[in-house]
């Protein structure tokens, strides 16, 4: 048998110490050696105060406890997003479909074939998520309770530097050997393909602001600027984007070369809204561990890394060019989609359907709700949608609503939640 592989994660923030907690996890010291080395650079500004559902996988791999890392974190459970300033009316997006299914058709179809086209607010009460958003009230998902709590994502807002530290308190020292293979997560200077958001000209800065516990991270949008509140228990960190200045949006042409592995932030800059930044370290974290330790000197596993990341940071752009040109903002003009945002665009306003590419981790209930809350309806939708009598729609809607209210009058507080998991009295959980 081989040598174990000796491998350095490097780099600031948040993600260098998770990238090497993970794969210390993930593979056996027989196979590899992990070490991890901080630096003084620190990640985008705002890009993981909201951790999305995903995170919750590596999570677990990591053996962090959902207790413990709420706890020594300040963490709060986060839901979903408060869009404001993008389209019509202000809307929720949350981590999951909106309704249920209608007569064997999506949610969305049947409603619009039934002409219940209002805002998307109109559909909160018949939308658990949402629900828990605005009343407060939380519980994580029960596989064996009712079908309504069966199935939800969440994820939480974190303080991004009390969530570094954790993770550097857990990640494993330098190694002690020359290292084979470094895994680099600090962003570069410069990308070698620029994101068609990049003529926004859109920079980060971020503030800590004082606390308001809340489970949706608030996104305004106005003529000039982009604001982001992403409410931990700590604090609420406010990232602010600003429009025509000089941002640096784009990836790499080849995460792996050589010796060298770019990871997160060195092999490609997502805005943070929505959580981007972190469903696309996710993913990319995920395909790495499938790819390592490498075999030879590597060059399969690097041209498969370099193709892959470079299609999964393509696919979470297209989000974010959706998101911002359909805005109805002015600066919205300035955004050429590309061809796969255009065509998502295109058949989504033709039929209310999303195309699903390879490499897509967000999916429908991602994509839906930010084109109709923007206010994008489509022109048509499928026959079988139409089974339905606009009566029949509206006592299904009727019973919805009704399980849903019932539900979220059950579910404990937030703020108790918190103070159940973390130990701490229900005051301090509302307070901090």
């Amino acid at each position: 048998m081989s040598a174990p592989l000796n491998i350095l994660v490097r780099g600031g923030g948040i993600t260098a110490p998770l990238a090497a907690l993970y794969l210390s996890r993930l593979l056996p010291e027989s196979r590899a050696r992990i070490g991890f080395e901080a630096t003084d650079q620190d990640e985008t500004a705002g890009a993981f105060a909201v951790l999305p559902d995903d995170i919750r996988s590596l999570h677990r791999l990591c053996r962090i406890k959902e207790a413990d890392f709420i706890r020594q974190s300040e963490a709060s459970f986060h839901l979903g997003f408060d869009l404001r300033g993008f389209g019509p009316a202000p809307y929720l997006n949350v981590n999951s479909n909106y309704g249920a299914l209608m007569g064997g058709s999506a949610f969305h179809l049947a409603m619009i074939a039934a002409g219940r086209t209002g805002p998307l607010s109109d559909w909160e009460a018949a939308t658990l998520p949402a629900r828990m958003i605005r009343t407060g009230r939380f519980t994580p998902p029960q596989p064996r309770g009712p079908a309504l709590l069966a199935n939800y994502g969440y994820g939480y807002h974190v303080d991004p530097g009390r969530y570094a530290d954790v993770l550097r308190g857990l990640a494993p020292s330098r190694a002690d050997k020359a290292p084979d293979f470094i895994i680099e997560t600090d962003a570069p200077a410069a990308f070698d393909h620029q994101s068609p958001l990049a003529a926004l000209g859109l920079s980060a800065s971020a503030e800590s602001r004082p606390r308001r516990l809340a489970m949706a991270a608030t996104h305004t949008a106005t003529a000039g600027t982009i604001v982001v509140d992403s409410p931990s228990a700590a604090a609420t960190t406010r990232t602010t984007l600003t429009v025509g200045s000089d941002g640096n949006l784009g990836r790499v042409g080849a995460a792996w070369t050589g010796k060298t592995i770019r990871l997160g932030p060195a092999s490609g800059h997502l805005p943070p809204l929505m959580a981007l930044p972190g469903r696309f370290l996710a993913a990319q974290l995920k395909l790495l561990g499938s790819l390592i330790p490498a075999s030879g000197d590597g060059a399969v596993e690097a041209r498969e890394y370099s193709r892959l990341s470079a299609r999964l940071h393509d696919r979470f752009d297209d989000f974010a060019q959706l998101l911002l040109a359909t805005s109805g903002q002015a600066w919205a003009e300035r955004i050429e989609l590309s061809g796969t945002a255009a065509h998502k665009f295109a058949l989504f306003k033709a039929r209310g359907r999303i195309a699903i590419l390879d490499d897509d981790e967000l999916l429908q209930d991602h994509y839906v709700p930010m084109l109709l809350g923007n206010g994008v309806w489509p022109k048509r939708v499928d026959v079988m949608a139409a089974r339905q009598t606009p009566d029949q729609v509206a006592d299904t809607l009727g019973k919805l609503e009704a399980s849903v209210a019932n539900i979220v009058r059950q579910l404990p507080a937030h703020d108790a939640l918190l103070a159940k998991v973390t130990g701490r009295s229900a005051e301090m959980a509302r307070v901090g």
